[in-house]
């Protein structure tokens, strides 16, 4: 079988995963740019690919009609809505994600650049290099009523982070109940639904 890799951050990132390739006897094939493919990329490299490895790619009707022998595309993260769904199922080709690859480090990223924007971070990186050391006030985030629209698996990550922060939540995400938050560790939450699922 050929596996086509375009998920950049995969590649990037040394582990085990690149041992599990190596080891399975498969072609492996990876992108040959540093970015997300465009579709007359894909469409090229994808025609004798069994199964690819996505990053941020879309994946059209046309890429899929493309990989005459395709039988998996794999999300390297959680989202699957650049690939076409209903032209995969068509095809008769499965589609799969990856939970749980990148939640802490994009609940991580999400601090640092909070961080950033409250202590001024890259405006006084900025004049420092200019040879200034003129200071601008920042603004602390303990005790601030930080919002967190979407309470998923990084959603529930950001609150954790922040409440060591001693900031005040207030989440918004009508499909998920307050019982769940209980259980996943995130008592003490200001619990505010906005909207109502509609059934």
């Amino acid at each position: 079988m050929k596996i086509l890799v375009t998920a950049r951050s995969f590649r990037q990132t040394p582990g085990r995963h690149h041992e599990l390739l190596e080891q399975s006897g498969h072609e492996v094939m990876e992108s040959p740019v540093d970015r997300p493919l465009k579709e007359a990329e894909l469409v090229e490299l994808i025609g004798d690919a069994d199964g690819v490895i996505l990053g941020l790619d879309y994946v059209t009707a046309e890429v899929i009609e493309a990989g005459g022998q395709l039988k998996v595309l794999s999300r390297y993260g959680v989202g699957v809505d650049r690939v076409d769904l209903e032209a995969a199922t068509e095809a008769g080709v499965v589609v799969t994600n990856t939970p749980g690859t990148n939640h802490i480090a994009v609940a991580e990223l999400t601090l640092g650049l909070m961080l950033s924007l409250a202590r001024l971070i890259p405006q006084h990186n900025r004049r420092a290099k200019e040879g200034s050391w003129a200071r601008e006030k920042g603004t602390e985030l303990a005790g601030k009523t930080v919002g967190i629209i979407g309470l998923g698996t990084v959603g529930r990550e950001v609150a954790k982070r922040l409440r060591g922060f001693d900031a005040k939540l207030v989440v918004h995400d009508p499909y998920v109940s307050a019982d769940v938050v209980e259980d996943k560790g995130l008592k003490g939450l200001t619990w505010k639904h906005f909207c109502v699922r509609q059934t």
